[in-house]
């Protein structure tokens, strides 16, 4: 099971495939991280541990 990055982890970057570009994030990262649930997502987001280049 991967690690979503926390403070003490390393940083795991994800390439969005251009047919979810318009989605929400925490709809793609759940795509991306089946096993994590969307609000445990999007907790981590509202957090800042989740960054968008």
């Amino acid at each position: 099971m991967r690690r979503l990055p926390t403070e003490r982890s390393t940083t795991i970057e994800l390439v969005v495939p251009k047919d979810d570009a318009k989605l929400r994030l925490d709809r793609v990262l759940a795509k991306q991280l089946p096993e994590y649930s969307r609000s445990r997502l999007q907790q981590l987001i509202l957090a800042g541990f989740v960054r968008v280049n």
